[in-house]
């Protein structure tokens, strides 16, 4: 009796166990179901200038993604980056186990094209609160400021001098030229860039307090945006007091010491490559856009 007691009780673990078991098995597929149903693609559909890159990501999950390309002529991806080869179209996918996920990439225009009809109409209107304000293109020059591909046109203002003029800023976004934004020379025609920060600089003097100051501007987006920005001057006019200010454009710039303000000069505004602006002639919109 004890041994078939035995039996019984192990024969009904067995089944309790069996139906726990059985219970827990659509619970997983469940959940299994949900993963799946939350892992998307950031974008289903791309409009890419020829040379433009951007990025791709897989959400909802921490798998392996496999990267494809139906027209690698067109686009091609390399761990979810996009780089646009030449015009038509493409489907890039992203494989996490057997789910396959797609977006549509469309490949348009040339940006030598675009900048080329750009530097051909000789002037450029810009927009302002205060209305619009056209102004002569002196002389160019193709800058690829935040390293994406696609080289930004920066243009001279001719209505000015050679020294003291203003720059202004484009980039190719899907198909078309974007104003990005403007910076203003005050005795110097050269163009600087600063490779580490991926910004523009530049520097002008100050009249009366006899300063001088610096400011780097890089692109976020398709918006010129201020990055850094130091001056060094006398407190007021006629005043010996030196005073040295730091910050991230002149409206946030704050007074630091001068040992604060010599090592932000070395840190940020060291190392700038200098370039020489091509007069908007036909022979050198041909030489650098074809």
């Amino acid at each position: 009796m004890k041994k078939l007691k035995k039996a019984m009780q192990c024969i009904s673990f067995v089944l309790a166990m069996a139906v726990m078991m059985s219970s827990m098995i659509p619970e997983a597929g469940l959940m299994s179901q949900v993963e799946a149903a939350s892992v998307k693609l950031s974008k289903t559909k791309l409009t890419l200038t020829r040379g433009e890159k951007t990025s791709l990501t897989v959400k909802g999950t921490k798998k392996k993604v496999t990267w494809s390309s139906s027209n690698t002529k067109v686009a091609t991806v390399s761990k979810g980056i996009v780089k646009a080869k030449n015009e038509g179209t493409a489907v890039i996918t992203a494989k996490v186990g057997k789910k396959k996920l797609t977006c549509s990439v469309t490949v348009q225009g040339n940006y030598k094209v675009l900048y080329k009809a750009l530097l051909e109409k000789g002037t450029v209107s810009i927009k302002t609160d205060y209305g619009t304000s056209t102004y002569l293109i002196k002389s160019f020059y193709l800058l690829d400021i935040d390293k994406n591909g696609v080289p930004e046109l920066i243009v001279k203002d001719g209505s000015s001098s050679e020294t003291f003029s203003n720059r202004f800023i484009y980039t190719v976004k899907k198909g078309k030229v974007v104003y990005c934004g403007e910076y203003y020379v005050k005795g110097d025609r050269y163009l600087y860039y600063n490779s580490k920060y991926k910004a523009i600089y530049c520097w002008w003097w100050t009249n009366g307090v006899g300063g001088s100051g610096a400011m780097l501007v890089r692109l976020s987006g398709t918006k010129m945006k201020n990055y850094k920005y130091i001056w060094t001057g006398s407190e007021k006019v006629g005043s010996t007091k030196q005073i040295y200010m730091y910050g991230t454009s002149v409206i946030k710039a704050k007074k630091v010491s001068k040992k604060k303000f010599n090592s932000m000069l070395k840190k940020y505004f060291k190392g700038q490559k200098k370039y020489s602006f091509m007069n908007n002639t036909a022979a050198n919109r041909k030489k650098k856009l074809g």
